[in-house]
């Protein structure tokens, strides 16, 4: 039988910093280990009923924190080896754009401010997509969708999804794992 929602919220108050912190020191960033506690927090209030009675409510949320910290370790990794496999000729002249912290794609200080370069450049030419190519290639490049789930989303055939991300690929200078090399 799941906690009652007073006893978390007590729960959330007393550990919410130390849970914080805890998560900070996986994911290197305040505003990541906040969302990340905050959903630790939202999984324990929707336990099933039926879920078994918990011993140890700090416990969990802090093995719940920690899962969700590694998950998105994972998925900036992900990011990471994406955007670093773009080669400096698929990046465009440099134009003005909003950028967030990329601190994380900076394997050293020193890197920082390509990284925020490269960074920039891949928006701004993701952003000049044409609308179809660019909604495919969010979809299922930056959400991982499947093709099938980004045809079914977009009303067009798995085909047509190939293409758009084909275009896609080939206007940000992004070998996709499929193409063949020319025997020219």
């Amino acid at each position: 039988m799941p906690l009652p929602q007073s006893s978390i919220t007590s729960l959330y108050a007393k550990e919410f910093r130390n849970l914080r912190r805890y998560v900070r020191r996986t994911v290197r960033s305040s505003s990541e280990a906040q969302d990340i506690v905050q959903e630790a927090y939202l999984r324990l209030l929707t336990l099933p009923a039926d879920y078994p009675s918990l011993e140890n409510p700090r416990a969990f949320l802090f093995v719940v924190a920690s899962h969700l910290a590694l998950d998105r370790v994972r998925q900036l990794r992900r990011s990471k080896r994406f955007f670093l496999s773009l080669s400096d000729d698929a990046m465009p002249d440099m134009v003005d754009a909003d950028v967030a912290s990329v601190a994380w794609l900076a394997s050293r200080p020193e890197d920082e401010t390509d990284a925020i370069l490269r960074w920039r450049c891949l928006l701004t030419s993701i952003n000049a997509l044409e609308p179809k190519c660019h909604q495919a290639f969010v979809m299922h490049k930056i959400n991982e969708l499947p093709y099938k789930e980004v045809a079914s989303q977009m009303g067009i055939t798995v085909s047509m999804v190939e293409k758009h991300l084909s275009k896609a690929l080939k206007y940000l200078g992004i070998r996709s794992p499929t193409s063949r090399v020319s025997s020219k």
